[in-house]
């Protein structure tokens, strides 16, 4: 999706390109484990107000964990959800970057990959 990789301190610079970076809760964990309800709460209405005031044609959720507190939903399947939290934004799940993720990397990829029909 870029022309190169870039390095975590060079992650304004994906702007130029259209993409930005937020997280739902603003601050380093270990695990999700770490994150109690009510900061999952408050994250994820401030991450409605920015999408919503930003208005971007998509945006990507890393981890079906962070998608079900942002929807509130329990089933959530990879990639497009078909009934978005916020209308006219696609809201694009994949897998989290984590290690703890079990699945195999061409499976990964591919739904990563996914994501170039919404740039």
């Amino acid at each position: 999706m870029t022309p190169r990789t870039y390095l975590p301190e060079e992650n304004s610079e994906l702007l130029a390109l259209g993409f930005g970076l937020t997280n739902i809760v603003d601050r380093p964990t270990k695990e999700a484990a770490e994150i109690s309800k009510e900061e999952y709460a408050e994250g994820a209405k401030l991450l409605e107000e920015k999408i919503r005031r930003l208005q971007p044609h998509a945006v990507c959720f890393v981890g079906k964990g962070v998608y079900q507190q942002f929807s509130k939903r329990k089933i959530v399947l990879w990639g497009v959800q078909p009934e978005p939290v916020i209308p006219g934004v696609v809201e694009y799940v994949a897998p989290s970057s984590s290690g703890l993720v079990r699945m195999k990397l061409h499976d990964i990829v591919e739904i990563y990959h996914g994501l170039n029909n919404y740039r």
